[in-house]
């Protein structure tokens, strides 16, 4: 994938696959950060659907694993726990909506939504394209691949675009710090977004940064920016030191 096809490129799924065998790269600077970018970008993507995730199994799991992306977890053993209950959630959910026959948004959502969790936490990328289609279809209210749930699944591939964007930026144009930007109160204000999610904070960032001297284009537009903002933003984690 080029830049420009990078730039241009609307399926998050595709775009996610490529990011992962970028990181495969040795040389490549986001190769040590490849499991807790992505990881990240998994439970952004549910918790997109986090209304859908009926299965209190599944809820539990995306927490477990931003925790330990954060060092907060409690290891292996957990997270295998956790893949055990996610697997038994999604064969439950699963059921539930065969023996529904499909008949409401919610019960053609839960197979996708269930498997996506389950992937997520085994570290499978297609937990976006799952995640994905399961907001489809409860957008649509129908199976897979009808026109109006091709037109949802291409909406919510949008949306995971962009939170592919706040998570990685452009992974063609690295951005860097430079040292001065960072005074005690540009630190402390990312410290604050990042610990309370308070991305609504991102513009007083932007602001922070500029008094500091900071002249970086991409940096200032994406804290001004829509978002959405999620945890692993490549300008806070810039700024703490997390890329």
């Amino acid at each position: 994938m080029t830049e420009a096809e990078w730039l241009e490129c609307a399926d998050s799924q595709e775009m996610a696959t490529f990011l992962y065998w970028r990181f495969q790269d040795e040389k490549h600077p986001f190769k040590q950060h490849k499991r807790r970018k992505l990881n990240l970008l998994s439970c952004a993507s549910l918790r997109r659907i986090w209304h859908l995730l009926v299965d209190e199994r599944f809820r539990q799991a995306v927490e477990l694993i931003e925790r330990l992306e954060e060092e907060e977890g409690e290891g292996d053993d957990s997270l295998t726990l956790a893949l055990r209950a996610a697997r038994d959630g999604w064969v439950a959910v699963s059921d539930a909506a065969d023996e529904g026959t499909y008949a409401t948004p919610l019960l053609c959502a839960m197979p996708d939504a269930g498997g996506a969790a389950y992937q997520a936490i085994d570290g499978d990328l297609q937990c976006i394209g799952n995640a994905a289609s399961a907001a489809a279809c409860f957008a649509a209210g129908t199976l897979p691949n009808s026109p109006a749930w091709q037109a949802a699944n291409k909406n919510e591939m949008l949306s995971q675009k962009q939170i592919i964007s706040c998570i990685f930026g452009n992974p063609f144009r690295p951005v860097t710090i430079d040292p001065r930007w960072l005074t005690s109160t540009v630190v402390d204000l990312a410290a604050a977004i990042y610990e309370e999610h308070a991305f609504d904070r991102l513009p007083i960032l932007a602001d922070a940064l500029m008094d500091a001297g900071c002249d970086s284009d991409e940096i200032i537009h994406h804290c001004r920016g829509d978002g959405p903002h999620v945890r692993g933003c490549w300008v806070v984690d810039l700024l703490l030191g997390k890329e």
